[in-house]
């Protein structure tokens, strides 16, 4: 064995049980951590990106909403048929941004449903305890502006829950949640190891809906 493995082996024997918990509870946050940065933190950059892909698709609605009230006030004053054509231009292109806006959330769970879901998931969940769980209050995804002057709204609705387990118990929990039928945006994760083997992980999802109704919990 390797001089510096097996100093390492043996300053590691010599520990009480307490210590050899720490270190090996140290050792499973990297690991989670790792595992992390290389599963869940590409969820959270694709909540990022499509809030502003929302932003950008409202404004551009907002923009061409604009530019039909405008083309009407044309119209009634001196209707032609280019007005008319530009119009239903318009008007098509409007019908594509809703389209699109509809497949970017077409999967996600419903505030609705939100809560019912993770119970149900945590239900099934061997070795972990819930600690606590509490909704959030929904906040508007579009700017000020954006919001005053968009027909209909979009919020982000998020749920906060902690619970407790084992690291490999933690880890099949967040497993279900992403191979969940409907899926959930990811806004933060804390680990911590409690008291080992023993961990507490504090989880924020939300979804995204034109309600702001609160998540009643």
């Amino acid at each position: 064995m390797n001089p510096q493995l097996q100093q390492l082996e043996t300053r590691f024997n010599d520990m009480t049980a307490r210590e050899r918990g720490m270190v090996l509870g140290a050792g499973l946050i990297v690991v989670f951590m790792l595992l992390f940065s290389l599963w869940l933190a590409p969820s959270l950059e694709q909540g990022d990106r499509l809030d502003r892909q929302l932003q950008q698709t409202e404004q551009s609605t907002t923009n061409l909403q604009r530019q039909i009230d405008t083309l009407n006030v044309l119209l009634k004053r001196d209707p032609n048929e280019a007005v008319r054509v530009e119009l239903k231009s318009i008007e098509s292109q409007i019908v594509e941004l809703d389209d699109e806006l509809g497949e970017l959330t077409v999967d996600l769970v419903s505030a609705e449903q939100m809560l019912p879901v993770l119970q149900s998931l945590l239900a099934t969940a061997r070795n972990v305890t819930l600690v606590e769980l509490k909704s959030i209050p929904a906040q508007s995804v579009l700017a000020p502006e954006q919001q005053q002057q968009a027909e209909v709204g979009m919020y982000r609705h998020g749920i906060e829950l902690q619970v407790a387990g084992s690291f490999f118990d933690i880890y099949r929990l967040i497993e279900s949640i992403e191979a969940a039928q409907w899926r959930f945006y990811w806004q933060m994760m804390d680990y911590q190891v409690t008291d080992y083997p023993k961990a507490s992980v504090r989880i924020v999802l939300y979804t995204l809906s034109t309600s702001e109704d609160y998540i009643r919990v």
